[in-house]
């Protein structure tokens, strides 16, 4: 029987290249073991409505309510991939 690794999601900003940009890029970093991975989920957001602390958009209005709903599909995959004991590089 498999153990499953533990693992961690996290989802943060990065600015666009423009200094005065004031959107930036929802990335998702999956630590497994202490082995960072990141990638863009190809989603801008404003860095003003962003929400360290959980992660999210601030807000109820309906791009907030759909970007919110995105992040959490790539937090599911994430989870049920690791239920069905797919293999996480260590």
């Amino acid at each position: 029987m498999k153990q499953n690794v533990p693992l961690t999601t996290n989802f943060f900003i990065r600015r666009s290249s423009d200094k005065d940009s004031k959107t930036g890029t929802i990335y998702m970093r999956i630590t497994v073991v202490g082995k960072r991975y990141e990638f863009s989920i190809k989603c801008e957001v404003e860095i003003s409505k962003w929400n360290t602390a959980a992660n999210t958009v601030i807000g109820t209005s309906a791009f907030a309510r759909a970007t919110n709903e995105y992040i959490n599909m790539w937090r599911n995959k994430v989870y049920e991939a690791q239920k069905r004991e797919y293999p996480f590089s260590v």
